[in-house]
């Protein structure tokens, strides 16, 4: 029983803390969800030029 209250005070003190910045936070989240995606294209697209270059060096 204690526990149970402990968390869910926890978690309600969180929610008056934050409830006014809710917003920004998932405007930070999804920020940061966009720039993660765009690393991970631009990793990705660099390993597959770095192959096209090697392979036609070892090619030529």
């Amino acid at each position: 029983m204690a526990g149970e209250l402990f968390w869910v005070g926890g978690y309600t003190g969180l929610g008056v803390t934050f409830s006014d910045n809710v917003m920004t936070i998932a405007e930070i989240a999804g920020d940061l969800s966009g720039f993660l995606a765009a690393g991970v294209v631009a990793l990705y697209l660099g390993w597959r030029i770095m192959r096209i270059v090697q392979n036609k060096e070892a090619k030529a």
